[in-house]
């Protein structure tokens, strides 16, 4: 109400405090050190979604939480709530020194690929961020597929192609459309009656490129659930290297 708790007084406060500048130079040492981890699932899932620094920012807190639950007791006094006991905007903001808070907008790659889940809490109050579970166990290295998948989608394993397929065919079809257009998107139709090898067949050439063969059997998927399970698939095609 008296417009005493600003970031700018935050940081006029923190920069005449010896202790606090040794604080801060640390943080941004470690800050450091996770950019240049070129390597780490956190780069790889920024890159693949497209998130920006205050995106990544939301994931990497909400991480914690879903990793070290405890922190929802410092959430809590942080937020000077003892019910708001996770992550919201204004914490967020205020972490990682985006103001006062952060918006995440309808089209953001956080909502459109559901890797935070936003929940209401209680009507008129900040909503509640959470890692989506799938999300937070592909962080840690685990490449199991997403438990909303299990009953429709399944990992196909190469496995010896008969003589007369037209594998080799295929594969320099493909080169030939990458060569002139690398960021071109193939559907390649592999037509047959079931249990003729469709789902090998497009294995074998997935390895060939590098790629994991993500084989969903859109049959079993109901109507209602279509939409949802159509994102979840490619997520989990992004994720785990794979076509589909």
């Amino acid at each position: 109400m008296s417009d005493r708790d600003l970031p700018e007084l935050e940081a006029e406060w923190q920069a005449s405090q010896p202790e606090m500048q040794e604080l801060a130079y640390l943080l941004a040492e470690t800050e450091e050190e996770i950019r240049l981890q070129v390597n780490s699932r956190f780069k790889q899932l920024g890159d693949i979604f497209g998130l920006n620094q205050i995106e990544m920012d939301i994931v990497q807190l909400c991480f914690c939480q879903a990793i070290e639950p405890d922190l929802g007791r410092i959430f809590a006094y942080l937020q000077d709530n003892s019910s708001k006991n996770y992550v919201t905007d204004s914490l967020t903001a205020r972490l990682f020194r985006h103001r006062n808070f952060v918006i995440l907008k309808s089209d953001s790659p956080l909502k459109k690929w559901a890797i935070i889940k936003e929940t209401i809490v209680h009507s008129g109050e900040q909503s509640k961020w959470e890692i989506e579970p799938f999300i937070k166990n592909w962080l840690l290295g685990f490449n199991d597929i997403d438990e909303s998948l299990s009953h429709f989608a399944k990992f196909q394993s190469p496995q010896k192609p008969l003589p007369n397929w037209p594998l080799k065919k295929a594969i320099l079809d493909i080169n030939r459309i990458f060569q002139a257009d690398s960021n071109h998107k193939i559907r390649v139709f592999a037509e047959g009656v079931g249990a003729s090898g469709r789902k090998t067949f497009a294995a074998c050439i997935c390895q060939n490129f590098g790629l994991e063969l993500l084989a969903v059997d859109s049959g079993l998927i109901p109507e209602n659930k279509w939409v949802n399970i159509y994102m979840l698939a490619h997520r989990q095609a992004r994720l785990s290297n794979a076509a589909i």
